[in-house]
């Protein structure tokens, strides 16, 4: 089974430092809930990668309230617990 995997990439959006959350991985049926917990937090399908859901934030609370409900999930290398 492919577990999902969780990274956090410098990008920009509209010309300004922005942060990408990216979470690979994300289409097997037994990852149902948590497709529909990124879902709720408004990660979106990414661009030229399938099986994987994305979301920019531009400031540290969008940052914050993307990350932390699905930080429980993964270790500090990003890898699925």
């Amino acid at each position: 089974m492919t577990k999902p995997q969780f990274a956090i990439t410098r990008t920009t959006k509209d010309g300004k430092p922005a942060v990408e959350l990216v979470v690979r991985n994300t289409t097997k049926t037994e990852h149902a809930d948590f497709r529909a917990l990124l879902d709720s937090l408004g990660y979106g399908a990414a661009s030229g990668m399938d099986n994987a859901k994305r979301i920019v934030c531009t400031t540290p609370e969008q940052i914050d309230a993307a990350r932390n409900p699905i930080k429980p999930y993964f270790d500090a290398k990003g890898f699925w617990i």
